[in-house]
């Protein structure tokens, strides 16, 4: 259960994740860089699966991951052979472009999880995947002056979506501060709506993290509240140089 927000931010981009998690789940450790393949990567982990819902690694590529609720789940395969989704994301973290994280997403034997929706952004574009349990979709999308959104929730993605994507037209305005309005939006809570809200409350789970990642022209930065984002919390931060890779042909996609 998250909701994320992708702007344009400069002369790169901006993520911003609300994760919103049971009450009972143990909390999450802040963000540490991870070394895989000789890519470096920042993300908080999840002590429960070892593994984490966002990533940022020094290739200039973000990854988030939300649990999907569209539609009834059969597994295909038993309890003890299922895996964590949490595992997800540090499986792709030595990709160095969208393309290259594209193939080894799809060679994941991906009926042995649950299903979910994987977001993979650069600084240009983002890769929007959905898993069913069957298929894997994806969408392609320039990041430009429009916001981007994702969200879901355990009362079902359809129940949410609509109105945390209205509220979007109350924030981002032109002539305000894009990074501002993105904060403001994260920490938004209607008073008699709250299980509907961005920074969500019911009785069995909350929104219990804030996470943003800035991805600039030469550095990463990951900046981690380990609690709701209208709550003072102390921030965490964390920056990676991006590596420079040698010149390669540039893949194409379909926006």
């Amino acid at each position: 259960m998250c909701t994320v927000t992708i702007i344009r931010h400069g002369a790169g981009i901006r993520l911003a994740c609300n994760r919103d998690e049971s009450r009972q789940r143990p909390a999450a450790l802040p963000p540490r860089v991870a070394v895989t393949d000789s890519r470096q990567a920042l993300m908080p982990i999840d002590p429960q699966s070892g593994g984490t819902w966002i990533a940022a690694n020094d290739a200039g590529l973000i990854f988030t991951l939300l649990n999907a609720y569209a539609i009834p789940w059969k597994p295909n395969v038993p309890p003890a052979s299922r895996k964590s989704r949490g595992r997800i994301i540090p499986s792709l973290l030595s990709a160095t472009t969208l393309a290259v994280a594209n193939k080894r997403l799809e060679s994941l034997a991906l009926s042995e999880w649950p299903p979910f929706r994987l977001v993979i952004a650069d600084r240009h574009a983002c890769d929007d995947f959905r898993f069913d349990g069957n298929d894997l979709l994806r969408t392609s999308r320039r990041i430009d002056v429009e916001v981007l959104m994702f969200t879901s929730s355990g009362l079902g993605d359809e129940v949410v979506d609509a109105p945390r994507r209205a509220l979007l037209a109350d924030f981002f305005r032109p002539g305000r501060d894009q990074a501002s309005e993105q904060d403001a939006y994260h920490r938004h809570s209607w008073p008699q709506r709250r299980h509907l809200s961005v920074c969500m409350s019911r009785p069995e789970a909350r929104t219990v993290s804030f996470t943003t990642v800035d991805v600039a022209a030469d550095h990463v930065r990951m900046t981690y509240v380990p609690d709701a984002p209208d709550q003072p919390a102390p921030a965490i931060s964390g920056v990676l140089n991006l590596a420079r890779f040698p010149p390669q042909t540039k893949a194409t996609h379909a926006y």
